[in-house]
Order: structure tokens, then sequence, then C-alpha cells
């Protein structure tokens, strides 16, 4: 009796953990069913899109290259598709090979410093959308950590006020004088 009370619990406790494994998996395919995909259209940041993905198959525990390149294909819209499918044969390169070629042919934000500078410079607050300041400092930090990644150094405190102050609606301007 004892035994197959035993039995029983164990049972149940395989039960419930396949269960939760199954409603674990679930969550995790769904995160990456919703994951945007790319066309490298409307401003579309290749880099941004990659890091992403590569945050999904984290998740989602895809170590596999084979499955991480069929995802990302299946990502892929209009343009890239078309270059994805020009790949020699891409069954036989390595996931990073793939990477790093999709970067390297979209990913239109590694122009150099100056386009960094002229970003900071043409940044400014959007008045249509009547943005926030929370959001405003969220797109000029992405360009500060741009900065950063292009000269290999960061700009100066001071610098970074200015072109802060300088991007906000002509009023926060005057009130920060």
């Amino acid at each position: 009796m004892k035994d197959e009370i035993n039995n029983q619990e164990e049972k149940e406790l395989r039960m419930n953990y396949n269960c939760e494994s199954a409603a674990e998996s679930s969550v995790r395919m769904l995160a990456l069913s919703e994951r945007p995909s790319f066309s490298g259209e409307n401003g579309e940041s290749a880099k941004q899109f990659m890091k992403n993905l590569e945050e999904v198959f984290s998740l989602v525990r895809i170590t596999d290259p084979m499955l991480r390149k069929y995802h990302f294909k299946s990502k892929l819209r209009g343009l890239p598709a078309m270059w994805y499918d020009s790949l020699d044969d891409p069954s036989f390169l390595s996931w990073p090979t793939v990477k790093e070629a999709f970067l390297k042919e979209f990913d239109r934000t590694s122009m150099g410093a100056g386009h960094v500078v002229e970003k900071l410079k043409a940044i400014r607050q959007n008045v249509q959308e009547n943005e926030s300041i929370q959001s405003l400092s969220f797109r000029i930090k992405r360009l500060f950590n741009e900065y950063r990644q292009e000269l290999g150094k960061s700009l100066s405190e001071v610098d970074k006020v200015k072109y802060f102050v300088e991007s906000l609606f002509p009023g926060y301007k005057e009130q920060s004088s």
C-alpha cells in the first residue's frame, strides 16, 4: 500500500513537471514567434534586430546553429530574405558567419563617428508626438553609446549635456538656461 502511494506521488510529480515544462516551452516559443521580422526599411536597425533575436534565442534556449539559421531566415522579409536566399548554400555556413555577413550587408548604423555626430546634432524632441523627456533621453543615450562604440571613447559629460539640452523643446531649453 505504501509503495502504491509513493508510485502515485511520483507519477503526479512527473506529470506536474511535464505540464510546467510544456507550459514553459509554449511561452518560450511564443516569445520567438512574437519577435518582429526584419525588412531593412523605415530605419530598422539590423544591429538591434540581431541583438533582440539573440536574446530570444537565449530565452528559448536555441543553441543549435541550424535552428538559429532557420528561425533567423523565417524573420527576414523583402530584400534581406532575397539576400539570405542568394548565399552560397547557407546550410554549410556557420551561424556566426551568417550573422556577421548579415550585419555587414544591412547594418547602416556603423557609418563612422562623423555620422553619429551628425545624428547627435540633428536629434530633437518629437513635437508631433509630444515626446517625453524620458523617451528623448533613451534615444540620445543610444547615440552616446554608438559614439563610444565608433570612437572607442565616450563623450565628455559636458558635451552630453550640451547635446541633450539642444535636443529639447524650445520651452524646455529656456528653463534649463
